[in-house]
Formats: C-alpha cells, sequence, structure tokens
C-alpha cells in the first residue's frame, strides 16, 4: 500500500469518530542509523518519544533521492512516470503535470485545512509552487538545498517563499520551518475552540493536513552551538556537526507534538515521520557550491 492510499483510506474509516488531523514530519537526508531508537549515538529524544509509542514502519520504502519521493507522496504516482528516472530530475519548471489530483487537493475537497512547512522541490517557479497543488497555505523554500542561515540555494539564488511571493526572513531554516508548523497549529486550535462556541469565519480551517518537510539534515550542515554541545559525545567534528543538524531538527518535532497536545489535537491527529531519502555519508563541495563556504564533510549520515 503506499502512504497516499493509506492516508485517504484512514480520513474515510467508519470505525473513526471523525476525520484525524494528519501531520507529516519529513526530514531530508536522514540515514536509517541516525535516530536514537535505532541505536544512533545522535541525541534525538523527540523522535524517540514519538517512536516508544507508536507503529514503527521499519520496512517503509522511499526512492533514492529527494525530488522523487516528495512527487510520489503527493501523487501517488511512481515518479518515473513523471519523467523522473535519475538524480537529475529530468523535469522542467515542475515535476507534477498541471491539473493533477494530489493528496492536498482531495483532502481539501474532504473539509481539510492544507499547510506546507519546508521544502518543495517540485517546482522551480512560484507558478508551479505548493498553492498550485492543493496547498491553501505554504512557507518555505523552492529548490532542494539551501544555506539554512542566507536562504539561498547552492548557485545564491533566493528560494524563501510564503504562499506566491519570494520573501526574507532572519534565522536558521529548521526554526523558521518550526514557527510557520506552529502558527498553522494555533490556528487549528483557534478555530476548533470558536466552533464550540459561535460558527467558524468561511476560510478557516476543519481538519488539519499539516506537511512539515525539513531541510535538516541536508547540507551545508550549520547548526546552533548548544546542539553541538547535546552531541559532544561524537568525536569526529563532522559528525558532530551533522548530529547537531538533527537534534535540532529532533528539537522541532518535540515542539510541534507538544503544541498539539497543549492545543487538545493530539489525540485526534496521525502523526507520520520518514526521510525523503538516506543521508549522505559525506559531502566534499567538488563544486564548489555555496561559494566555498561550506564543507568538506568527510563523515556525515549513517545508513547501516
Amino acid at each position: 500500500m503506499t502512504l497516499r492510499a493509506l492516508l485517504l483510506f484512514l480520513v474515510s474509516a467508519p470505525a473513526l469518530a471523525g476525520p484525524p488531523n494528519i501531520v507529516i514530519f519529513m526530514a531530508d537526508d536522514l540515514g536509517w542509523n541516525d535516530v536514537g531508537y535505532h541505536g544512533s549515538e545522535i541525541h534525538t529524544p523527540n523522535i524517540d518519544r514519538l517512536a516508544s509509542r507508536s507503529l514503527r514502519l521499519e520496512s517503509f520504502y522511499v526512492f533514492p533521492w529527494c525530488a522523487a519521493t516528495r512527487a510520489a507522496f503527493e501523487s501517488g504516482i511512481n515518479p518515473a512516470r513523471l519523467g523522473m528516472r535519475s538524480l537529475q530530475h529530468n523535469f522542467g519548471d515542475a515535476a507534477l503535470p498541471p491539473g493533477l489530483r494530489t493528496l492536498p487537493a482531495i483532502l481539501q475537497d474532504a473539509g481539510y485545512f492544507t499547510a506546507l512547512a519546508g521544502k518543495w522541490h517540485l517546482g522551480r517557479t512560484l507558478d508551479t509552487g505548493p498553492l498550485q497543488y492543493g496547498y491553501q497555505r505554504a512557507f518555505g523554500f523552492l529548490h532542494g538545498q539551501l544555506d539554512h542561515e542566507t536562504h539561498e540555494d547552492h548557485h545564491g539564488v533566493a528560494s524563501l517563499f510564503r504562499n506566491d511571493a519570494f520573501i526574507e526572513a532572519d534565522g536558521h531554516m529548521t526554526d523558521l520551518i518550526a514557527a510557520e508548523a506552529l502558527q498553522v497549529i494555533a490556528r487549528s486550535v483557534s478555530r476548533n475552540t470558536a466552533d464550540r462556541t459561535e460558527t467558524p469565519e468561511p476560510g478557516t480551517p476543519g481538519p488539519l493536513f499539516l506537511n512539515i518537510t525539513f531541510s535538516a539534515p541536508h547540507y551545508p550542515l550549520q547548526a546552533p552551538a548548544r546542539y553541538l554541545e547535546l552531541n559532544a559525545h561524537i568525536a569526529h567534528p563532522d559528525r558532530r556537526l551533522y548530529a547537531a543538524m538533527v537534534s535540532h531538527m529532533d528539537e522541532a518535532v518535540g515542539q510541534v507534538v507538544d503544541a498539539l497536545d497543549a492545543g487538545g489535537m493530539l489525540d485526534d491527529t496521525l502523526i507520520l515521520l520518514l526521510s525523503d531519502n538516506g543521508g549522505d555519508p559525506k559531502w566534499l563541495n567538488r563544486m564548489g557550491y555555496y561559494d566555498g563556504r561550506h564543507g568538506p564533510y568527510e563523515v556525515m549520515a549513517d545508513n547501516r
């Protein structure tokens, strides 16, 4: 069963009291052995806490590069049918054909409020961005990778957007993604509270579909010092920096889950955490991306 089919089945399952909220956490290039509950030395208490109370899909497969998995997730179609047969992606401005009935579009028709927070990587322009494929609210970046602080891609192109416009913002991309997710949840909590006492305004969210697509731990490796301190026990400096990226993401996961809990939404929410593909064991930056500011990294992800 595909992930899309599973989610649509759960939304319509007659045993449920109502359609569940759906929150997706999609890491970017996270290795199998880069979470604590798989035996990693990396500090991931929030992901471990989720794993301890969840169904663990230990034979769960994705495609071997970023855009392909995202295209499959949104469309339910094998990305090879969309012309995506290699890491070069083989698509023009958009990976998804115009008018394609995507998962968020189907959920929107079922009464969901649909929001994306993070990486898109399925279109090179805002005309082929998430608002064109079923999302009602979107914040993040278009490209496949970016400097987490400047929010420019590896060629120096501005990538940060909100809905249908490019924007500027200060802060690490992981923090910005988390802040957007928390705002979306707060909106849903406000709507649910108002719904008990009055008719909500048109256009406010019903059940929530929130797709959180992190930029971490994809290179370049940039993490605040406190996450390096959490992983001080890791000897290799590159692996330690990679671990700090993962721990930073883990804290964002915890913030979102805590917000769902505080807002009374957690018991009615289906949460799925996955990686778009395995992690890069190293990145030497032989192409001089980011004007040579980042890398080389000799030891990063662990896919064992």
